[in-house]
């Protein structure tokens, strides 16, 4: 294994857009020692309307220069390429995002697999599911099958259209394993490691790989009892 270094995420929630509390941050990263940190476009306000903000950007890298660390990006959290709404931001969005990226000289952009359910849908409002023996504890998606089939073949080709546009940024899109909810079994394929793999393999672009987090693959597995070194 070729480790290269030792990373920390510069969580989005707590910097908030303040470039101020972003190097309070940095300067203890580079104090205890770590070489990587992992940043948000959303947490440092570098995204406005799905356009990149130039200004907030010169800015941020501005303050980036003060220190040695090398860069991972993470999306923002809502982004979602199975969202149909044209109105949506999603893919202008995703676009700022690998932008930002490769402005950054960072080599990763992580992506949360693409959700049949947005959270939004169901951890703001309040929502029928199915009993819980409906989903025999596997993961069998909500909405009914005919409708996954099309998010699956939407979120598959514009996987692959980021893909391209990562690829002349010198950029590889990490696409992350879900974390499970209690009230929402299957609002997500990347709960499983396997229908994860599947969906890297059926894009079949190289700058399309994944991110393993331990931490989500664990909950998944205990909570739909699967194994968790068989996905």
């Amino acid at each position: 294994m070729n480790i290269q270094g030792i990373a920390i995420n510069a969580d989005a929630g707590l910097i908030d857009g303040d470039l101020e509390v972003l190097g309070r941050e940095l300067d203890y990263y580079r104090d205890i020692g770590f070489t990587h940190v992992e940043l948000s476009p959303h947490g440092v306000g570098a995204i406005r309307g799905g356009v990149l903000n130039q200004e907030r950007l010169r800015e941020l890298k501005t303050l980036l220069a003060r220190y040695p660390f090398r860069y991972a990006v993470h999306g923002p959290n809502p982004l979602n390429l199975m969202n149909a709404d044209p109105d949506t931001l999603d893919r202008p969005a995703f676009i700022a995002s690998l932008e930002f990226t490769a402005a950054l000289d960072a080599e990763v952009m992580v992506y949360h697999a693409g959700r049949y359910l947005a959270e939004e849908d169901f951890l703001l409002s309040p929502q029928p599911y199915p009993h819980e023996e409906d989903f025999l504890l596997s993961p069998q998606p909500y909405p009914h099958a005919e409708k996954r089939e099309v998010l699956w073949e939407r979120e598959k080709a514009l996987l692959y259209q980021m893909g391209e546009i990562a690829a002349r940024h010198g950029v590889t899109i990490a696409v992350e394993n879900a974390r499970p909810y209690l009230n929402a079994p299957g609002y997500c394929y990347g709960e499983s490691l396997v229908l994860l793999a599947r969906m890297i393999r059926e894009v079949g672009h190289c700058s399309v790989g994944a991110t393993l987090d331990i931490g989500h693959a664990y909950l998944a597995a205990r909570r739909y009892g699967w194994n968790l070194y068989d996905g």
